[in-house]
């Protein structure tokens, strides 16, 4: 550090900058009384209203007290970020680990078992929810499902990971939904397939009326656009068999309660013929239900 008296006479000689020593390793030191208030300018024009002169330095633009600074030779600078890359990634490291330790708190957290697993009740659950609710299932909302932590024989249910609907940073322990992958279609993937003993043909023509006795099969839900150009809506996909095997989709924003297994009076139009996974099925639309009165 420079003595008092030497750094007036720096000041006097309006050097701001002082070199002061190098040390072993080549590092230059410098003293800079460089006023940090008023850039060394003693005044700026925008004060000029309530007084010119910097009170900082008193209008001579230099600093009472100088910032150290130093001055690294390339190969010194070279080994010093060396070190701080090494520490970097030792502390990354060390939070990664940390946060794996945490990994059954967070699952936890999002409502899954500390071994990352929820078991999601499948088919049509509006019905049951206060039943499901009563005995401790949560409600997940990007799911549109209820699951439990611990798989039940007492409901259908699919096992769903913390990693196929999350993923997490390692780093930094930040949460995020996967949109892609956490959706019902998740759900839909891993219910077994029904295998039908007939195999589904296409009803009528497009257009044509339909009135018949079908059964309800399935339920699913998945959320989509809304056509009045703001926001999202729920979309409702009923399916049902006829007599002969033939699948009938009725996609719709409407919600019905039915059950499956059960037999109902369809009527509807014929909207289009699609093959869905290697199934026939025939796509209606403006749909009315009645229940069936069983003998």
């Amino acid at each position: 550090m420079l003595s008092p008296d030497l750094a007036q006479v720096y000041k006097m000689n309006d050097k701001k900058r002082v070199y002061i020593r190098t040390d072993r390793n080549g590092t230059k030191y410098f003293a800079d009384y460089t006023c940090k208030r008023c850039g060394g300018q003693g005044g700026l024009p925008q004060w000029i209203y309530t007084g010119y002169t910097c009170y900082e330095c008193g209008g001579t633009g230099v600093a009472a007290k100088p910032e150290i600074f130093k001055e690294y030779t390339p190969e010194y600078a070279a080994k010093l970020e060396e070190r701080r890359s090494k520490a970097r990634e030792k502390k990354r490291l060390e939070r990664i680990e940390q946060i794996k330790n945490k990994l059954p708190e967070i699952y936890q957290d999002h409502g899954f078992s500390s071994e990352g697993k929820i078991y999601v009740v499948t088919g049509n659950t509006y019905e049951i929810r206060e039943e499901l609710k009563a005995a401790g299932a949560k409600w997940f909302s990007a799911l549109r499902s209820w699951g439990f932590t611990e798989d039940t024989d007492k409901y259908p249910t699919v096992q769903i990971s913390f990693d196929e609907c999350y993923t997490v940073d390692m780093e930094t322990g930040c949460v995020n939904w996967n949109y892609e992958t956490g959706n019902e279609d998740l759900i839909k993937s891993k219910m077994p397939k029904v295998e039908n003993s007939l195999e589904s043909s296409f009803i009528g023509s497009i257009g044509d009326k339909l009135d018949q006795v079908v059964t309800f099969v399935r339920y699913f839900e998945y959320e989509r656009d809304s056509y009045s150009g703001w926001g999202k809506e729920i979309a409702r996909i009923y399916k049902f068999v006829d007599e002969h095997g033939n699948i009938l989709i009725w996609n719709t924003g409407s919600w019905k309660t039915l059950q499956e297994g059960k037999r109902y009076n369809l009527k509807g139009k014929i909207k289009e013929h699609n093959t869905y996974n290697g199934e026939n099925q025939t796509i209606l639309t403006r749909c009315t239900i009645t229940k069936v009165e069983e003998a």
